[in-house]
């Protein structure tokens, strides 16, 4: 049951939040046969190599490890999915 405000979720996800500074690192891995999202919600981060700008999103499938590096200050949330 979500909280006032909040919204529902209908999928069999886990929700990661970070905040990361230049060059600070953190890393996912993933189970088989899972998926994950990634948003920007502020700053500049490496995902995987690519860079990822305040707004952008990233879908992600057939990798077994995420790898994030803040650029910038950075806020950012991983959706892991099935």
């Amino acid at each position: 049951m979500g909280a006032t405000g909040s919204m529902k979720i209908r999928q069999d996800n886990d929700l990661y939040a970070t905040v990361l500074g230049q060059d600070e690192t953190v890393k996912h891995e993933l189970k088989p046969h899972r998926h994950a999202y990634v948003q920007v919600a502020r700053g500049s981060v490496k995902l995987n190599g690519t860079t990822l700008e305040t707004g952008d999103g990233a879908e992600i499938s057939e990798e077994k490890a995420l790898q994030l590096v803040g650029v910038k200050d950075a806020e950012v949330l991983l959706f892991d999915l099935v």
